[in-house]
Order: structure tokens, then sequence, then C-alpha cells
């Protein structure tokens, strides 16, 4: 395949123009007599302040010898050129590149980073954010996510949610963290606040007082995120998303993310698809875990071997007062594992986004 040439640099129409009065020995009056054109009319043609048009073109061609798409790409390419020299060269190339590996516009419309007309500017921003040197240093994420479905996920959207959280985390002050407080305490109170929503608010403090920093960060586009792990100034921190806007989603996902700081899980954890179970073995126990303390099995069995094959809401709301749960948690772990269809008793499983607006950041 041969190259494809191009011209250094783009002639004016109106310099041609010129060139073929010169030629002919005409003046740019004779040439408006020969079109019959007002003589003001040629003269921003020669100067290049005035548009080519086809009609014209059309014109210059007859007057000249020549065919009109000899004038119209004249035009076209010098037009093109005084566009480029307006713009810096890779301005769109390296925009797209940012729009492609990040959701920009949701970035600057929840004020994580300033819009900006200034390509150069917006990459600082944005690399300020993701804690990079430069745009193609998108750092890999040590975590480990639990979930089967296959969309596909954005790995800059993660690495700029999880900085976002990080920031927010080491904003907060809380109580020096100790394992073993942790085990024996924290876990038994923040179980005590599962029966009702309406103490959902107080989750937080609980967290805060035994040394786990806890945000609420709805999560970006394209990053499908549940809940997070995470470890800021070497302490134990979790993040949730809010993704389904449900109790049981609420805390099934918190104590999951509570699971890995209990187990002693090394590294960090990005958690999505609540309801999977083919993770790795630490999201399995996890799982274990969160659903155990949340409604302990052996009881769960009997509740379902005598309820079945009708799960009325009556029984399902005593047997929830019986273990001291909301019936919504109780709802999604039987939804979960199939003895009562998803689109039954919807009511129960309650918003808690109202009961935590104190603790959702933007």
């Amino acid at each position: 395949m041969k190259p494809v040439m191009q011209s250094a640099r783009a002639v004016p129409p109106g310099r041609i123009i010129k060139r073929e009065l010169e030629a002919r020995g005409w003046s740019q009056k004779e040439l408006a007599e020969i079109m019959g054109r007002p003589a003001s009319k040629i003269s921003p043609l020669i100067r290049g302040t005035k548009r080519l048009t086809p009609r014209t073109a059309i014109e210059l061609a007859e007057a000249f010898g020549t065919s009109p798409n000899v004038w119209t790409n004249l035009e076209a390419q010098y037009r093109l050129h005084l566009a480029e020299r307006r713009m810096t060269r890779g301005t769109i190339a390296r925009r797209a590149l940012l729009f492609g590996a990040l959701p920009v516009r949701e970035l600057i419309n929840r004020g994580w980073i300033s819009d900006s007309k200034d390509i150069s500017e917006m990459e600082e921003q944005i690399c300020a954010l993701l804690g990079v040197t430069n745009r193609e240093e998108i750092p890999s994420l040590a975590a480990s996510f639990r979930g089967s479905k296959t969309e596909e996920v954005s790995t800059a959207a993660l690495v700029a949610w999880c900085q976002r959280a990080r920031q927010l985390l080491r904003e907060q002050s809380v109580s020096v963290f100790h394992a073993e407080d942790f085990r024996r305490d924290c876990i038994p109170q923040v179980l005590n606040l599962v029966e009702s929503d309406e103490t959902l608010s107080d989750v937080p403090g609980v967290l805060a007082e035994h040394g786990v920093r806890f945000v609420i960060l709805p999560h970006l586009s394209g990053t499908y995120l549940d809940g997070a792990a995470l470890v800021v100034e070497d302490q134990p921190a979790v993040a949730l998303t809010l993704r389904y806007d449900r109790i049981d989603s609420f805390w099934f996902t918190l104590m999951h993310e509570l699971a890995h700081v209990y187990a002693r899980h090394s590294g960090e954890f990005l958690d999505r698809e609540i309801d999977c179970s083919n993770g790795n073995k630490e999201e399995q126990e996890a799982n274990s875990m969160a659903a155990e303390w949340l409604v302990p099995s052996d009881s769960l069995a009997a509740f379902v071997k005598r309820s079945r094959p009708f799960f009325s809401r009556a029984r399902l709301e005593e047997y929830a007062v019986s273990i001291r749960r909301h019936p919504g948690v109780v709802l999604g772990r039987l939804q979960r594992e199939g003895e009562i269809p998803y689109k039954n008793l919807r009511q129960l499983l309650v918003r808690v986004s109202g009961r935590l607006a104190g603790s959702i950041a933007n």
C-alpha cells in the first residue's frame, strides 16, 4: 500500500485566484465583470476572509477553464488547515481516552473533579483522583471480586471509586482498632441493630467506637459494586454503595465485609452481586459467616420445615421477632435460598437510604 501523501501546508484559494489573474493580466474588477459580480465581492475571496461557495467555484471554473472541484477542494483543505491551527493536536483523542476509561461526566456531576475545557487540566485532576502520575498509568487493583455475572467492569472506575472512598474514610476520627475487642464486642453490638430499621443510623457509631471506619458511597457506572473491605490508616474500613436500596441487601453486604475483618482475611475486597456463592474460599467464608450471623441456619431450617409450602407474612414476621431480626432480612435469606419467590412479600424489603442519609457521601 502506497503511503498517503499530505501537503505540508494548505494553499488559500485566493492565492491561486491572484496567480490566475496575473497570468492573464486581468484586474479584480475585470474578473468581477466576467463573473457578473460587484468588484467588492472579489477582494474578500482573494484575502480569504470570505468562504468560497459551490456557486463561486462553478463561476471560477468557467472563468479560468478549470474544474469546479479544484476550487471546492482548495477551499475545504484551507478551512481544515485553519481549524487545525486553532486546536491543539490530539485534544479530541486525549479527551476520548478519558471518557472511554472513566464515567467523566458522572465524576463532574458528583463533584469529584471540576469541569474544564482544558484537556491538560482535566487529565491532572483525574490523575490526582486515581493517585497516578499520568493518564496511562492505571494501577492494578489488589482485590477479589465476588460475583458470577459477566458485566464488563471498568477498572479505572473501580480505582476512582476506591480512591474517593479512601479520601472520605481518612477524614473520619475513630477509636483504635483491637481485633479481639472487635470480635468479642463489636459484632454482637452490630447484630443487635438488625431487629429494626429504626436503629440503622446507629451502625456508623458502633463501628467507629470499635475502630472501623464506615462510609456509604454510591457506585460509579461500570463498577457494579455492592461494598468493599479496605484498609485505611492501618485500620479496617467498610464502604457500601447501596446499589440495592433494601434492608436485606444492606445487612448482608455489611456483615459480609465485616466478616472479612473478623476472619482476618488479608488484602482488600471489592464485592458485587451479594447473592452469588461461587467466589473464592475467603469470599465463601465471608458469605457463610454473614448468613449465619443474620439468620442462624438451624433455627431457619426448623422454621422452613414447619412453614412449607406456604410462607405467610404473619408467620414470617413472628419468626423474625423470635430471633430478633427484621423480617426483611429473613425474607432476603429465604429468597436467596429459593424458598420464597423474589416477587413475594416485597413490601418487607424496606428502603434504608432514608435512615442512613447522614452516612451517604457524594
